[in-house]
């Protein structure tokens, strides 16, 4: 059995051939585009990660290359990316990714699994963790027979209401993922929602709704989606308590994506933090699909 064995980081040339891969895998699941900007974009990270003291790239004849972070305070090898040789073996990957997480302290080994990608999907097992699902849909949605709502933008109450309950529930995800510590987690939210939402409900692209049930007129939830241009992405959508196991899920992100495509954009994505069963289903019912997984393999 093949063994990683940490190696020099890779050069100029050999951080473009990652970046190039990257972006290919990328743009294949619909996760970006496959141009020279991305790939400038793509190979800037790389640069910056060659610095840090904690990147790692190893090799091993018969399986290729990786590029990885060691993360002491997390105990994770999170892999940046997987060069494999042309008949790489997964079984052999994966025991391969175990022991290097192993030798460096780590409980996990952290991966990004991106629909297409042959390798990372052969990897995963259903017993490995997943930390999150990023899921994607075309527009417009074909018409869907669900309770109707109508989405209105947020007064600065609602937003303050909801602002302060979701930074307490981005939290518990984030903690309840495995991302970050408990110490660290409200920081972390605050600083999230910050750079998402830097000028609040005005910020640019940003459409904070409350979702109304006509008839009565009460706010029976609400939907934070980011459009830009062609592209929209849900960022936060929820039922009130009171309301809950009544359609009213479904029928905000049929809104949501309704209103999204009036406004341009012709897909609309997500993600879904941990293996939140309900969401899956909901989501899976309407035609998203998987584009990337964020998966943890016990070392």
């Amino acid at each position: 059995m093949s063994t990683l064995q940490r190696s020099s980081l890779p050069d100029d040339t050999a951080r473009d051939a990652i970046a190039d891969r990257l972006v290919a895998l990328k743009a294949r699941a619909d996760l970006g585009p496959d141009d020279e900007a991305t790939r400038e974009r793509f190979r800037t990270q790389l640069d910056h990660l060659t610095a840090d003291p904690g990147a790692r790239y190893l090799t091993a004849p018969g399986l290729g290359a990786v590029l990885a972070r060691v993360d002491t305070a997390r105990g994770v090898l999170s892999v940046i990316a997987l060069i494999p040789d042309a008949a790489a073996d997964a079984t052999a990957w994966r025991t391969a990714l175990r022991d290097a997480g192993a030798a460096e302290g780590c409980r996990a080994v952290d991966l990004e699994v991106v629909a297409g990608d042959d390798l990372a999907l052969a990897l995963q097992r259903p017993e490995d963790e997943v930390r999150a699902t990023n899921m994607l849909r075309t527009l417009p949605a074909p018409a869907t027979d669900v309770r109707a709502v109508t989405l209105t933008p947020m007064d600065d109450d609602a937003y303050e209401r909801w602002r302060a309950a979701d930074i307490d529930a981005y939290a518990a995800e984030l903690v309840a993922a495995g991302a970050v510590s408990a110490e660290e987690a409200v920081a972390e939210a605050e600083k999230s929602l910050q750079t998402y939402l830097p000028d609040g409900r005005d910020t640019p692209g940003a459409h904070l709704w409350s979702a109304i049930e006509p008839e009565s007129g009460t706010v029976v939830g609400m939907v934070w989606v980011d459009i830009d241009a062609a592209a929209a992405f849900v960022y936060a959508v929820e039922v009130d308590e009171s309301e809950r196991r009544r359609g009213y899920g479904r029928a905000i992100m049929v809104a949501a994506a309704d209103e999204s495509h009036h406004r341009g954009a012709m897909q609309i994505g997500l993600n879904v933090f941990g293996p939140n069963v309900g969401a899956r289903a909901l989501y899976d019912s309407l035609g998203y699909r998987v584009t990337r997984q964020l998966i943890a393999i016990a070392c």
